[in-house]
């Protein structure tokens, strides 16, 4: 919205704004002369005590209206009202034996202020409740059955079939046995999609931004081992958890205990003195 901007108290531009209003100058866009669907801004209401506008509708009506509701209505009421009326001359249809895709209307079962429903019977034998007006519209063709197998169509289309206990991985095109591949509750066949090493590589690349190689030879720099107790029992990529620079490998201990320590040198540094000094007291 571009225009004018107005004082909503005086309705005078800022440039302008009179010496004599004793209010604080709340500036707004002026809309005047803007159009909104069916909507005319004529001015400013100056009789409200809250931001409002005063429209006039292509209808003649006039009524004022806060800009939050400029944004959301496209007239003064009547636009409803003839979407109403097209609703109650579409449910005085005689629809009886038309057909809408794959459901046949039998009767009218129900009449409210708003449209009638026709009791439709599906080319599968089911029977529902539809809306006069969704019929009319092709919002509905078929009691679901239609969407049902349009969903198994597609799920076939995507499924991988396990063939002589091999599979093919989505990811890197290569046929693996099936114990390559975790177990996957979503999956159809009960597999996950993508080989354990594609699910690592991507793990690695999402977490610490390197790949499955520059991993195998993080772990042969250390020998398989922690940095820290050169413990060769499940070594973990270590990173810096404020800049993600990978630092090393260290053990699930160790990694574990390093993050308890918030990697703060002062601190470990204390623990170590600590420990000394225990030792030493017991001698």
């Amino acid at each position: 919205m571009s225009g004018r901007r107005l004082c909503i108290h005086c309705s005078r531009t800022t440039r302008s704004h009179a010496k004599d209003c004793m209010r604080p100058s709340r500036v707004v866009v002026d809309l005047a002369g803007q159009r909104f669907g069916r909507l005319l801004v004529v001015g400013v209401d100056r009789d409200s005590r809250h931001r409002q506008w005063i429209v006039q509708c292509d209808c003649g009506a006039k009524k004022s209206v806060k800009t939050s509701w400029l944004k959301a209505c496209q007239s003064c009421g009547c636009l409803k009202k003839e979407k109403f009326a097209a609703l109650q001359v579409a449910s005085r249809y005689d629809l009886t034996g038309q057909r809408f895709g794959r459901l046949v209307a039998v009767e009218v079962v129900r009449k409210t202020d708003s449209g009638s429903f026709w009791l439709v019977r599906c080319d599968c034998g089911n029977k529902r409740n539809v809306r006069t007006s969704k019929l009319l519209n092709g919002e509905h063709v078929s009691c679901g059955c239609l969407r049902s197998e349009k969903m198994k169509e597609w799920n076939a289309s995507c499924r991988v079939h396990v063939v002589d206990g091999k599979k093919l991985c989505t990811r890197c095109g290569v046929t693996f046995p099936v114990k390559e591949f975790a177990a996957s509750k979503k999956s159809l066949n009960g597999l996950s999609s993508h080989c354990r090493r594609c699910r690592n590589d991507y793990r690695l690349k999402q977490l610490y931004g390197i790949s499955a190689d520059e991993h195998a030879a993080l772990l042969n720099r250390y020998e398989n081992s922690c940095g820290a107790c050169y413990s060769k029992k499940d070594p973990n990529v270590d990173h810096d958890h404020t800049t993600g620079v990978v630092r090393g490998v260290l053990c699930g201990d160790c990694n574990r205990a390093l993050g308890l320590l918030r990697d703060d040198e002062s601190v470990i540094a204390g623990l170590l003195a600590y420990l000394k000094a225990a030792r030493r007291g017991k001698k």
